[in-house]
């Protein structure tokens, strides 16, 4: 029914109130000659099909529609910089559009959208459903990444990570990943960069046990240059780290300015020797803020965009960024640090989560978004009691942006941080009573916490200035 108003602009079963609309779509056929003449035919009849009334006739579940779509599109990957200026872009041919609006539709429905790699030229549209579980979101970070061939895919779901081949219907849970988000591909695709709570790990995509790479706490993006150097944040304002890959201590490599908001989401050049990265507004809007190129060497900064955040340098030539729940496109010149043209929208209602707009690109411009609205704090929870049996008792507080609970050591209390745009705070719930009590109250981020073996304290991390 989405897919055809959104074709057609028109209702699909219209009727005066309530009663009326359910009895038209009992009774009567939505009009397909409304449909564009331009739709391919396995379009149109997958959407007859959908519409029939006699169950047995009807295609029921998007399975089915899947099948019943595969190859209908086919498009052209980002052209690089020498062939743009010479062909139309992918997104301003003729039903360019249509394709956008069925990715839209599938994501809205809880599946991860996708392109997938090129065969031949051309480019098929795919959906890919997270069988596994709910996808989930840190506050901050990224929940997915496609590996720089387009050939893999990473996800978060169940607090742990998925690889998927693109080519199987199967997904693999990567083993040690408990607790894992921010997945960030090598640059040669054989290894998997990733966020706990505390650390940064890195494993490798044949298998076998993550690695420590060094102790963060609440690391937030990653980028893993052609040198082995990890360019990393964290949550708060802490400007950007880099570390070697093989394990280490990591260093400072950017410092925060008075006019600066967060550092985040760096992305290398070819080179490995220059890193682009997001400065948000001071105000945290991060659609003013800026997309900047800074040398490992030198420090030297420049700013790239005005305007936009999360960049990606992909090998077609083009530098993709986010920007007002969309992503754009636009020629760039690695060397020179400066862009070519205007811009270009590819897509838009792409899932924000504070600073991350949940998206990823591989190195042929194979794009992987999760479809969705804009949050800056955590999704709603419940705090729930779970027994050894699994049984589930929701506890008797009112949800919030609850994030990071623990139990004391005598199982009566919980604390847990309630996040905020631009803080986190720590509460304490008495489970008995169901009440909840704030501990600690700052403008910065306190949190997560533990207790101590006897219950009596918490100790916690915290980025005061005090």
């Amino acid at each position: 029914v989405v897919l055809y108003e959104m074709l057609t602009g028109q209702r699909a079963f219209v009727g005066e109130d309530t009663s009326l609309t359910l009895a038209a779509v009992m009774t009567t056929n939505p009009d397909m000659d409304r449909l564009p003449t331009a739709l391919p035919t396995a379009v149109r009849k997958c959407l007859e099909r959908c519409f029939q009334k006699e169950p047995r006739a009807r295609v029921r579940d998007i399975g089915d529609v899947q099948l019943a779509m595969e190859g209908a599109f086919e498009t052209t990957v980002l052209a690089p910089p020498n062939e743009a200026r010479a062909t139309q872009s992918l997104w301003q041919r003729p039903g360019a559009w249509l394709v956008v609006s069925l990715i839209v539709v599938v994501g809205l429905a809880g599946l991860l959208v996708l392109q997938s790699p090129p065969t031949s030229g051309s480019r098929v549209v795919r959906f890919v459903e997270s069988t596994e579980g709910r996808m989930t979101f840190p506050r901050e970070g990224r929940a997915v990444a496609i590996s720089p061939d387009g050939n893999q895919l990473v996800y978060a779901a169940k607090n742990e990570l998925f690889l998927r081949e693109l080519g199987s219907a199967v997904a693999t849970q990567i083993p040690g990943s408990n607790d894992g988000t921010a997945p960030f591909f090598s640059p040669d695709g054989e290894w998997i960069g990733f966020f706990t709570t505390r650390q940064l790990k890195k494993v490798a995509v044949s298998g076998g046990e993550p690695f420590v790479v060094c102790d963060v706490p609440r690391g937030l993006s990653g980028t893993w240059g052609v040198d082995d150097t990890i360019v990393f944040s964290r949550h708060g304002l802490t400007g950007l780290f880099r570390v070697q890959a093989s394990g280490g201590v990591s260093e400072q490599l950017t410092t925060r300015k008075d006019s600066d908001g967060d550092h985040d989401f760096a992305d290398f050049l070819p080179d490995g020797e220059v890193v682009l990265f997001s400065i948000s507004a001071p105000n945290f809007n991060f659609d003013d803020g800026q997309i900047v190129a800074q040398s490992l060497e030198t420090g030297e900064r420049t700013v790239v965009i005005d305007g936009g955040f999360n960049p990606r340098w992909i090998e077609t030539g083009h530098l993709v960024y986010a920007r007002g729940g969309g992503l754009f496109a636009v020629e760039f010149d690695p060397a020179q640090l400066q862009v070519k043209g205007e811009p270009v929208q590819l897509v838009s209602g792409v899932m924000q989560t504070g600073a991350a707009a949940q998206y990823a690109v591989s190195n042929d411009g194979s794009v992987v978004y999760v479809a969705g609205d804009s949050t800056t704090t955590a999704p709603e929870a419940e705090l729930v009691w779970v027994d050894r049996e699994g049984r589930e008792e929701v506890l008797p507080v009112s949800p919030n942006s609850f994030v990071a609970p623990r139990v004391s050591p005598d199982g009566n209390r919980v604390i847990v941080n309630v996040d905020g745009v631009t803080e986190s705070d720590i509460w304490l719930s008495e489970i008995s009573r169901g009440t909840l009590s704030m501990l600690s109250s700052s403008a910065a981020i306190d949190g997560p916490a533990i207790w101590s073996p006897d219950g009596e304290q918490i100790v916690f991390y915290s980025e005061r200035d005090e």
